[in-house]
């Protein structure tokens, strides 16, 4: 019998090792992938939010104003330098989309 003296092999326990060392790290990168996706999920939400309360806002003073100089109905966008992980999130997001578009090629 070959197998065992093969490098591969599945009973060699530094594979055995590799191998679990190698699914820890992939569970790891999906749960903080999963934390990214959902921290950018609120933030988007909060945004949205935040746009449809100035926007009624924004309506409710025109309607109110007879001096016609409303607030203009500005939204207020975050830096992304004040939230922090949304530059990661936006990274790991393009990321998907690359990773999408190529398996649907």
């Amino acid at each position: 019998i070959l197998l065992p003296k093969k490098s591969y092999t599945p009973w060699n326990p530094q594979n055995i090792e590799r191998v679990l060392r190698d699914e820890r790290k992939e569970r790891e990168r999906q749960e903080r992938d999963e934390k990214v996706s959902m921290r950018t999920k609120r933030l988007r939400q909060i945004q949205l939010m935040k746009d449809s309360n100035t926007n009624d806002a924004a309506a409710d003073d025109d309607d109110n104003d007879d001096s016609g100089a409303g607030s203009g109905g500005a939204a207020v966008v975050a830096n992304e330098d004040d939230v922090p992980g949304l530059k990661e999130a936006k990274k790991l997001m393009k990321k998907k989309k690359k990773k999408k578009e190529m398996e649907i090629e």
